[in-house]
């Protein structure tokens, strides 16, 4: 998968159908307005068969393509889920499903809240005792982070999720 960001962000307007072709080609290719409306309609199929792949939920993915959440210092998990503890995994797993299920942004925050971390920062904090990352303050920063990032942010999971189950069949 080599999507930037932006692009991906844009996949998953395509793939949850709230996008119509002209837009996604613009925000997709990085094109002008213009140049998008000037296209035939040989020309717009020939460019969305070039990226048919992106609509498919089952293709698996190991890493995160959003690395950053724009406007925070917060960072995805490192590639095949690197340095990620099984209690994070298991509450970002958690959440992801209840959010699956549900459809209610309070669980979308705290999905990303528990899987998004700064930089050096640990799930589990250790100081006199172990405790977990206050999740509720981090849910409330995620109200501020465009529907669409997070909405990326969870299907980019749920691509995750088929590598998991592709690389660990008798776990997933």
């Amino acid at each position: 998968r080599d999507l930037s960001p932006r692009q991906f962000i844009a996949a998953t307007h395509l793939y949850f159908g709230d996008v119509e072709t002209n837009k996604f080609l613009q925000e997709f290719y990085n094109l002008p307005r213009l140049s998008v409306i000037s296209l035939t309609d040989f020309q717009r199929w020939k460019l969305l068969d070039l990226i048919d792949y992106v609509r498919d939920s089952r293709v698996p993915c190991s890493q995160f393509l959003i690395p950053v959440i724009a406007g925070t210092k917060l960072m995805a998990p490192a590639p095949m889920l690197n340095g990620m503890c099984l209690q994070q995994f298991m509450t970002v797993d958690t959440f992801f499903n209840k959010y699956a299920i549900s459809k209610k942004e309070e669980f979308l925050n705290l999905f990303i809240a528990s899987l998004y971390l700064a930089k050096n920062e640990r799930f589990i904090v250790t100081e006199k005792r172990h405790r977990l990352l206050d999740l509720s303050a981090r849910s409330e920063e995620m109200k501020k982070v465009d529907l669409k990032v997070k909405e990326a942010i969870f299907m980019n999971f749920t691509l995750i999720n088929t590598w998991l189950a592709k690389a660990y069949t008798h776990l997933f």
